[in-house]
């Protein structure tokens, strides 16, 4: 699933690259993919090393995506980036430096950093819905479950053990609504601003329709017009011609009686 997502979220970017969110969201796709499939190997019956290296790359991964998410909702939401970004990214960069160098304390540098790109997450979201920007419900849902419910699904039900059902049921729940939430989000953030933009496109070419149509019938109007003034010119051209002959005809033959009776007889 999110192989095919990364996909598609990459093509997206490289048609429409104005729109950087879908290619941090490809990262956080590429990253999950691996994280989750470092994790599939992991418990498919690694030896200790095999273990210890795709326990450190899960870890790596989830750390990328989550630093991914953050920066795709800033690219989503046009955020301006400021101290609090810096303070995010500078702690993210610290958590894999401690997943790297310092194993052991992987889990625990993750976790606090899921927290942390949490409220950075949610920060943006409110000051997003506070600025009644389109689509921020979606997002802030689907981000927020995502880094909620994985967090707390690696920093308390991986804690304990597996006696008893209800601890199965809720780190299967939790880590599946972790998991599901932000493509599922996605899902229906790219379908609903499908339909805002084909219902923009609709309604942009009923309005180019309309004012063509208006077009239309003004150059009609004033070819009428301008038919009129031609024929009206015609008229007035064909009246002045018409008693110019008359005028200068009934002067000339005037002017011939006049001379034609001087004339000696």
């Amino acid at each position: 699933i999110f192989a095919i997502l990364m996909i598609v979220h990459l093509a997206f970017y490289i048609y429409y690259p104005k729109l950087k969110a879908n290619l941090f969201f490809g990262v956080y796709a590429f990253c999950s993919s691996l994280g989750f499939g470092a994790s599939f190997f992991n418990s498919s019956g690694a030896n200790h090393l095999q273990f210890f290296y795709l326990s450190e790359m899960a870890l790596f991964m989830t750390t990328l995506s989550i630093l991914s998410v953050v920066e795709a909702i800033y690219w989503l939401f046009r955020e301006k980036k400021g101290w609090l970004y810096t303070i995010v990214v500078f702690f993210g960069v610290i958590a894999l430096l401690v997943i790297v160098s310092l194993f052991k304390w992987g889990i625990l540098a993750t976790t606090y950093f899921s927290f942390l790109g949490t409220l950075e997450v949610i920060r943006v979201s409110v000051k997003a819905a506070i600025g009644r920007k389109r689509g921020v419900t979606i997002i802030s849902l689907g981000v927020s479950c995502y880094l909620l419910f994985f967090s707390f699904f690696l920093f308390y039900f991986s804690k304990l053990g597996f006696d008893s059902k209800w601890i199965l049921l809720g780190r299967y729940v939790s880590y599946n609504i972790g998991v599901l939430g932000l493509p599922i989000a996605i899902s229906l953030y790219l379908a609903r601003e499908f339909a805002f933009t084909s219902k923009d496109l609709v309604k942009k070419l009923d309005e180019v329709q309309k004012l063509s149509s208006e077009k239309q019938e003004t150059l009609q109007q004033q070819n009428t017009e301008l038919q009129a003034a031609l024929l009206k010119g015609q008229t007035i051209e064909r009246q002045r011609v018409a008693l110019d002959l008359h005028d200068n005809l009934g002067s000339t033959l005037s002017a011939l009686w006049l001379s034609l009776d001087s004339v000696n007889q």
